[in-house]
């Protein structure tokens, strides 16, 4: 007996639509899970590029912050060497200031001293002058007293 061998079943359109459209939603669910991949992967490598940066700020910013320091103690090294050098010569214009007053004082003395020689000179030349217009007033008198 011949055994009837089945007539394989022709796809309908509408199988065939179906098989497609099963073949076309595999295809996006492809691209799909690609898509994903792809972002996933990209944030990873932006995560770690993030981070490299991040990193990377923040040695730079303390190498700043480190030569902003250093700086800043330089600076105040050398105000404090000024205050220093400005203390020295406000100690060397003292000094110097307290010496000319000293010769000042010494001038001023001497002065003095000169200012009582001539005082003491001024009284002898007007005792002198007086004595002499005196001697003078009498000598006029006993003319006067002669002549009458």
């Amino acid at each position: 007996m011949a055994e009837q061998q089945p007539h394989p079943v022709q796809p309908t359109e509408s199988t065939l639509a179906l098989s497609f459209l099963r073949e076309d939603i595999q295809d996006v669910r492809q691209d799909v899970r690609q898509t994903n991949e792809r972002i996933d992967e990209s944030r990873t490598e932006m995560s770690g590029r993030i981070n490299e940066l991040r990193t990377d700020m923040s040695g730079r910013i303390d190498e700043l912050r480190t030569d902003m320091n250093t700086r800043f103690d330089q600076t105040n090294g050398r105000i404090d060497q000024t205050d220093g050098r400005i203390d020295e010569l406000r100690t060397d214009m003292n000094t110097r200031f307290d010496q000319t007053n000293g010769r000042i004082d010494q001038i001023d003395g001497r002065i003095n001293d000169l200012a009582k020689q001539l005082d003491s000179r001024y009284a002898r030349l007007m005792a002198m002058l007086i004595a002499c217009t005196s001697i003078l007033v009498t000598a006029l008198g006993a003319a006067v007293a002669v002549l009458k």
